[in-house]
């Protein structure tokens, strides 16, 4: 008796339906835009520009010159001198 009442209420309870979580709303950053300060960039360049002369192109401080400014020429050999 007890099997045929379980089988009654299942077929007549109505089937439990499952609520979708509702999305997560992404929390809004604020970032600060701050211009990038060029005195850093200016001073590595003039010092591996200064270091640096045309007759040694192969320097470290020379192609450090050469890769951040390609359009500028190094100094003329003997230009700065040698401590």
């Amino acid at each position: 008796m007890a099997g045929s009442i379980a089988l009654g209420v299942a077929v007549t309870s109505t089937p439990t339906t499952v609520e979708a979580a509702t999305p997560a709303k992404p929390t809004a950053v604020r970032t600060t835009a701050t211009a990038a300060n060029p005195a850093g960039y200016a001073q590595l360049f003039v010092n591996a520009w200064l270091r640096s002369s045309a007759d040694e192109a192969t320097s470290v401080q020379a192609r450090l010159a050469q890769s951040m400014a390609p359009d500028v020429e190094l100094p003329a050999a003997g230009a700065q001198p040698r401590p």
